[in-house]
């Protein structure tokens, strides 16, 4: 009897034993869990704050506020366009200045209208560059007040988190529809 008394126990203690370690599996993969749920929240958290930097740049630059368009680029940041190329925050504000002319206050009638589209945005494994391509179509107010489409296009981007979030380190842009007017450029 206490032969089968001790295999019982031993029984038991093995069932005990397993019941630990499979316990222990999944504690381990629940944290596993919780860190890849973690990294896919922190993926759609920067896609959506580069997302919002494409948006942003389109919106202040309809509203004419050049400085609030320029700090949207890195330290070294680099615009090439229409416009021509220009580096950094105050050059690319400079170039908007000198080809746009002063910056205009927000009204209830646009002058123009950059519609964004498709953003495909791609965050590096590390979260602190990306890269985006966007579509956009340029608006203007036509010499009959109507709209006009004058451009469809696309952004090609290289961006990088800094200290005070997402900035745009380049931006190319590639007409592919032109319809030329003085304001085809943007």
């Amino acid at each position: 009897m206490n032969a089968k008394i001790s295999r019982a126990r031993f029984g038991g203690y093995l069932v005990a034993a397993g019941t630990v370690v499979l316990a222990a599996k999944i504690l381990l993969a629940d944290d596993a869990t919780r860190s890849d749920l973690e990294a896919r929240v922190d993926r759609v958290a920067d896609e959506l704050a580069v997302q919002r930097v494409l948006y942003d740049y389109g919106y202040h630059l309809d509203n004419g506020d050049w400085a609030s368009y320029a700090s949207l680029f890195g330290e070294t940041g680099r615009w090439e366009g229409g416009l021509g190329a220009a580096i950094g925050p105050e050059a690319i504000e400079k170039m908007l200045t000198e080809s746009l002319g002063p910056p205009r206050e927000h009204s209830e009638m646009h002058r123009t209208m950059h519609l964004m589209t498709n953003p495909r945005i791609d965050v590096d494994e590390n979260g602190v560059t990306a890269t985006s391509v966007s579509k956009y179509t340029f608006v203007v107010t036509g010499t009959d007040g109507e709209p006009e489409l004058r451009i469809h296009a696309h952004y090609t981007d290289r961006l990088v988190e800094e200290a005070d979030g997402w900035k745009i380190m380049e931006r190319k842009v590639q007409h592919d529809i032109f319809r030329p007017n003085p304001m085809s450029d943007l």
